[in-house]
C-alpha cells in the first residue's frame, strides 16, 4: 500500500501553490497559516495519509482552525514551555463539516491521474467554506462563545477555554470551570495527562487570584 515519494511531494507542491494562491502562510507539517485579527490566526492543516485506501490514492483531509496567539501563549507561560504560535488555542472542523455535505469529506489523488482538478477543487472548498469560518471566529470573545456552545469540540478546550476566559477578565468562570474539569477526572495520577492538568489548574488559578487583587486582565 502507499504512494511513491514523487507523487507525494508533486501533490503537496500543487497544494501549496494553490494555499499560497489564497493568501495562506507555509508553516510546517503542511500547515498553512494566516493572521486575522485580535492575535487571531486561521489555519489550514493538510492531513495526507495513504492508510485504508488502495495503492496508489493519498488521502488529503483538510482540518480548518482558528486559533487565538494570546491563549496559546499564556498556556505555554503556566506550562513553562516554548510558544508555539500553531499551538491549537480556539475551534477547528474537518473542512468536509463546514461545507452543505456536512460529513467527513477527504480528496483522493490518484497516482496515474491528474493532479490539478482535484487539488483545484480542495482549494475552491477552502475558499468558499474554509476561510468564511475563520472569518466567523475572528476574536476571543467569539472564539469563547462557540466553544462554550459545544459546537466545534477540540481535546484541548479544557486548557483553552478557562485561559481564555482569564484573558477575558473573567476569572470566576474560568475557576469554576477549572473545578468542575478536576472533579470530572478525579485524583491525578502522576506521569499521567491528570497530573498535567492538576499542575496547569493550579497554575492558572494563582494567576486568577493575583489578577483579582491587581484588578487586570493578566
Amino acid at each position: 500500500m502507499g504512494v511513491s515519494k514523487e507523487f507525494r511531494k508533486a501533490v503537496l507542491a500543487a497544494l501549496r501553490e494553490r494555499m499560497s494562491a489564497l493568501g495562506l502562510r507555509r508553516g510546517r507539517h503542511d500547515v498553512y497559516w494566516l493572521p486575522v485579527a485580535d492575535e487571531t490566526i486561521g489555519t489550514v492543516g493538510l492531513m495526507h495519509t495513504t492508510g485504508g485506501r488502495p495503492r496508489g490514492v493519498l488521502e488529503v483531509g483538510p482540518v480548518i482552525s482558528v486559533d487565538h496567539q494570546g491563549t496559546a501563549r499564556l498556556m505555554a507561560e503556566i506550562e513553562g514551555r516554548p510558544f508555539d504560535y500553531l499551538a491549537p488555542a480556539g475551534v477547528f472542523s474537518q473542512l468536509g463539516y463546514l461545507t452543505p455535505s456536512n460529513r467527513w469529506d477527504p480528496f483522493l489523488f490518484c497516482e496515474g491521474e491528474p493532479i490539478a482538478p482535484i487539488a483545484d477543487a480542495l482549494a475552491e472548498e477552502v475558499r468558499n467554506w474554509g476561510l468564511p469560518f475563520i472569518r466567523e471566529y475572528d476574536s476571543l470573545p467569539k472564539l469563547v462563545s462557540v466553544t462554550q456552545s459545544g459546537k466545534f469540540g477540540h481535546p484541548m478546550h479544557i486548557y483553552t477555554l478557562p485561559a481564555a476566559l482569564h484573558l477575558l477578565g473573567r476569572y470566576d468562570e474560568s475557576d469554576d470551570y477549572l473545578d468542575r474539569e478536576l472533579a470530572s477526572q478525579g485524583p491525578p495520577i502522576p506521569g499521567t495527562g491528570m497530573e498535567r492538568y492538576a499542575r496547569f489548574a493550579a497554575g492558572l488559578k494563582e494567576r486568577n487570584r493575583l489578577a483579582r487583587q491587581r484588578g487586570c486582565a493578566r
